[in-house]
């Protein structure tokens, strides 16, 4: 990358000149290309991780894990529980499950009529220090189905009283249990 870079800048030098026949022009505007997509591709373009930040009533705590183990932790306690796991990405330090009826633990689809129990459990594991990761673990529920709206804006975050936040609860501490403690 670094070599693309620098022939682009003594082309771009060149260019300003005068001196540079247009071929070379059309070369340097090539590396330019493969350059900005090279840097949008390694910058982390894609992933599963969302864009949107947790629910502010998400569940929060620091453990002297890292990201990488505590999310492959909370997908072993969710698959034991019962639960699908629909996204298990260790690099991106995330977990989501499939939707799932909180009072049956059954998967379930988040377009379903009945919504009242309908969950969905997304978990992120940060690093914070070498030995430190926050997690953050949100349990939410459809609002509403609108195809056409994102999927954020279709969500809120479950109460206290719904089956979801205690099956969220007893997750999260089992995740955020010392080893030794942990079932």
């Amino acid at each position: 990358m670094t070599v693309i870079a620098t022939r682009l800048i003594i082309g771009i030098t060149a260019v300003s000149r005068g001196t540079l026949p247009f071929a070379q022009i059309a070369g340097s505007c090539l590396a330019l290309a493969v350059c900005v997509t090279g840097l949008s591709v390694g910058c982390g373009a894609g992933g599963v991780r969302p864009r949107f930040t947790p629910f502010t009533e998400s569940l929060r705590d620091t453990v002297a894990a890292s990201p990488d183990s505590v999310v492959l932790i909370a997908a072993e306690i969710l698959e034991a529980e019962g639960i699908a796991v629909h996204h298990v990405r260790r690099r991106e330090g995330y977990l989501e499950t499939h939707w799932f009826d909180a009072a049956t633990t059954q998967r379930a689809s988040a377009e379903s009529v009945r919504t009242e129990s309908l969950t969905i459990i997304r978990l992120w594991a940060d690093a914070v220090t070498e030995r430190q990761t926050l997690v953050v673990a949100e349990a939410a529920r459809p609002l509403f189905v609108d195809p056409s709206l994102p999927t954020r804006e279709k969500e809120v975050a479950v109460s206290e009283d719904h089956p979801g936040h205690a099956f969220l609860q007893r997750v999260f501490e089992q995740v955020t249990a010392s080893p030794a403690q942990r079932p």
